[in-house]
């Protein structure tokens, strides 16, 4: 909180918490009135209590001045508690989008499905039965990707086509996109559990 403001206008960033810091980025941004704001990483380097107090100001604000908020970031828990929409990109690329409730449970794409995986679980117990996962493989370059789609070196489904092709985004549902042509058809029609396609 930044109440009274009085005793903050004179300080110096470095007089300030993280918290205080990011709040005060985002009075700077809001202070022309904008529509659209575009928040890069803006819960990064921030303790769990004080992001979630980042997000409910957000929330907020959103709501009460009518706000569209893009936000870039890695923490994915944290867009599941704010987000509507959600595009996932690897290398430059989007590979999935839609709804977030649609990604979070309903996940096509298999980076996406990784990324999903290596969510920390807050229960001690799961955390330690499920351990700590990871996508095998290096991110290529994005000055030189791969050939065909950017993932396939690392894609537990990839397929001859892959390394050949990009596949474009094809629709799954009404709000559902993703770049593969593959995992539709595996989940779909052969009930591939996506839960077991990185075991190994």
């Amino acid at each position: 909180d930044l109440s009274p403001a009085a005793i903050y206008l004179d300080k110096y960033p470095h007089e300030l918490s993280g918290g205080q810091r990011q709040r005060v980025s985002i009075a700077r941004a809001l202070a022309l009135g904008p529509k659209l704001v575009i928040l890069d990483e803006p819960t990064s380097a921030l303790d769990v209590t004080t992001k979630v107090q980042i997000l409910d100001l957000l929330k907020r604000l959103q709501r009460d001045e009518n706000l569209t908020l893009i936000f870039i970031t890695h923490e994915l828990p944290f867009l599941k508690r704010i987000g509507d929409h959600l595009s996932v990109m690897y290398n430059g690329k989007v590979v999935e989008k839609g709804r977030s409730s649609d990604i979070f449970d309903n996940a096509y794409h298999p980076y996406t499905i990784g990324l999903l995986n290596s969510i920390l679980d807050i229960d001690p117990e799961r955390a330690r039965e499920k351990g700590i996962f990871s996508v095998e493989g290096e991110t290529p370059s994005s000055v030189t990707p791969p050939s065909g789609c950017r993932f396939h070196p690392r894609c537990p489904l990839v397929e001859d086509a892959c390394r050949v092709e990009e596949p474009p985004l094809i629709a799954i549902s009404e709000d559902h996109q993703v770049a593969c042509p593959v995992s539709p058809r595996k989940f779909q029609d052969t009930e591939l559990d996506r839960k077991v396609i990185y075991e190994r």
